[in-house]
């Protein structure tokens, strides 16, 4: 039998499989709390940085790391003493506009301070660029579609003008299920479409626009990767078993690679090299 890499071995082709290799990581540390809790990770415009966000330690940008560098370096993304930096916050993903820098940020259930809500739970965030001081929401789930607690918002990617898909979770029970929804910033929730049901949970999904398909990320059952079709069905299988506790993912097809957030004590960064990306 041919394989794929022989097939296409001039370059990557939308036909062939990735193929995953080996891998690099790092251990978080230096940001604020416990340095765990890594849950979502994307690009900053420009290619330049990533933007990282942790469940209780804040958002920050982070240094692409080389393969040969030692450590990860953070910069908190507000300003010290701001009310963004000073509420610990469960920022679940985030996402990058590429036209302008605009960055997303998916809040599961809600923050506050002194007993006071700040940030609503379900919800969608936005920081504008440049200066990323202001920040606005967007938009909150329904009841309906997205149940209070710890099974709801978790992944969030940039699609195309103004759109973005978001990863609901889904529970061991499958109340919810777990679902793609699909929002744009001028209209609101768009649709909502379910996944393939090997799928037994969301933790993170990442919109590929050069194969056209999905990523999504399942830690806490079976410990996959996913990649499926954009009517949600699986194409390709990658497990991840050494990743304790995946929540954060980015496609990275110039660095050949996905990076992977493993949300745990203290949090971990991988570096998934694949051929044919």
């Amino acid at each position: 039998m041919v394989t794929p890499l022989s097939l296409y071995a001039g370059g990557r082709s939308k036909d062939a499989s990735p193929v995953m290799k080996d891998f690099k990581s790092w251990t978080v540390s230096g940001v604020a709390y416990d340095c765990a809790d890594f849950s979502g990770l994307t690009m900053a415009r420009g290619g330049m940085r990533m933007v990282a966000v942790f469940n209780s330690a804040g958002a920050y940008w982070m240094n692409i790391p080389q393969d040969g560098d030692n450590y990860l370096v953070f910069t908190p993304l507000w300003a010290a003493g701001t009310q963004y930096e000073m509420i610990k916050r469960d920022m679940e993903a985030v996402a990058v506009d590429p036209s302008n820098g605009d960055i997303y940020i998916a809040q599961e259930r809600p923050s506050g301070k002194g007993g006071s809500v700040v940030y609503k739970g379900k919800s969608i965030y936005r920081l504008k660029a440049p200066a990323y001081d202001s920040e606005e929401l967007l938009y909150t789930f329904d009841d309906s579609i997205v149940p209070d607690g710890n099974s709801g918002l978790e992944g969030l990617s940039w699609m195309k003008k103004g759109q973005l898909v978001v990863g609901r979770e889904g529970n061991r029970q499958n109340k919810p299920s777990p679902a793609l929804m699909f929002y744009s910033v001028k209209k609101g929730l768009k649709g909502v479409m379910a996944v393939d049901p090997e799928i037994k949970q969301i933790a993170e999904v990442s919109y590929d626009k050069v194969r056209r398909c999905y990523w999504i990320l399942d830690s806490d059952y079976d410990k996959v990767l996913y990649r499926c079709s954009l009517d949600g069905k699986i194409i390709d299988r990658y497990p991840v078993p050494f990743i304790k506790n995946a929540e954060a993912m980015y496609i990275d097809r110039p660095g050949k690679c996905i990076w992977i957030g493993s949300d745990q004590k203290p949090s971990m960064l991988y570096k998934i090299y694949f051929d044919n990306l």
